[in-house]
């Protein structure tokens, strides 16, 4: 099928470089497009992450419509024939008009060798790589760019509350913010956030799962004004009933009050109210008594 927008998550931190350097990798009935780097300033036998991702001229058979398509790095235009790595890992977005057909490919490959034996190679970690047959709109763009981010944890934050990726973490693994404050819409799971503070559109409290999400010692959960709770699974709800949302140290405590609480199935009765509470390192809903309000006229 023809391929219009691709995005790459990929590594360059051994010093090599990105998707790409070595090898046909991009091609249709008629030509190999190759995706070679641009070596600047040395002739090491590897390429380096600051070297540039495409070269300034043809002379690797790399086609006008790629080297001057929309290239895009974690979310901001670059000049593709310009640009370097940052030497961790990184989202490169290309996005090719549907008009040019030149650069439609029919095949697409990583070649493990390099144009001249063991030379060139590109030696990258490429942890997903995503293709489309159309090319995408800037919306739907920015959402692919954002679920990327938030899941592979690309130069270390998402901190935009626009980001609409929710994370539901397995057992056993773990999410590092990379020392960063992050934002994702939605927390779930029973793994392991570490290395940062997070900020949550939508905290999950599911009281058929006795599983949750854990905070280290080295992360925090940052609870906003207004903070929204999705209570599932809530079942026949008492003055009793306390769901936990996660454990580990919480900020903005103050917030708690204002937190909202959504009912996903069943109805809360009327005669009592869900709050946030922060109790010993343990964040839960608590279903309290409305009491008694009396009005005087």
């Amino acid at each position: 099928d023809e391929m219009h927008t691709v995005f790459w998550v990929l590594g360059s931190q051994d010093g090599g470089g990105f998707l790409l350097g070595g090898g046909t990798n991009w091609e249709d009935k008629a030509h190999n497009y190759n995706f070679m780097r641009e070596r600047v300033g040395h002739s090491n036998q590897y390429f380096l992450p600051g070297d540039y991702i495409l070269p300034g001229s043809s002379y690797w058979t790399v086609p006008e419509e790629i080297r001057h398509a929309d290239w895009r790095m974690d979310g901001t235009n670059i000049t593709a024939t310009a640009t370097g790595l940052s030497g961790a890992w990184d989202l490169i977005t290309m996005t090719i008009p549907d008009d040019k057909h030149a650069a439609n490919a029919q095949g697409f490959a990583f070649a493990g060798g390099g144009w001249n034996g063991e030379a060139s190679r590109g030696r990258q970690r490429l942890a997903e790589v995503l293709v489309y047959d159309r090319a995408l709109g800037a919306e739907e763009r920015e959402s692919v760019e954002n679920y990327l981010r938030a899941k592979w944890g690309v130069y270390g934050y998402q901190a935009k509350p626009t980001n609409a990726a929710s994370v539901a973490l397995a057992a056993g693994t773990t999410f590092d913010l990379g020392g960063n404050a992050q934002y994702v819409a939605g927390l779930s799971g029973a793994g392991t956030v570490s290395n940062g503070v997070l900020t949550v559109g939508t905290l999950v409290a599911d009281r058929a799962d006795a599983l949750h999400p854990e905070f280290d010692a080295s992360a925090s959960l940052a609870i906003g004004p207004g903070q929204h709770v999705l209570v599932s699974g809530a079942g026949p709800i008492t003055s009793s009933t306390t769901i936990t949302v996660m454990e580990g140290t919480v900020t903005g405590t103050e917030n708690l009050s204002s937190a909202v609480a959504e009912i996903a199935d069943g109805a809360c009765p009327s005669s009592l109210a869900a709050r946030l509470r922060d109790v010993n390192g343990v964040l839960f809903v608590k279903f309290t008594s409305m009491g008694l309000s009396i009005s005087l006229h």
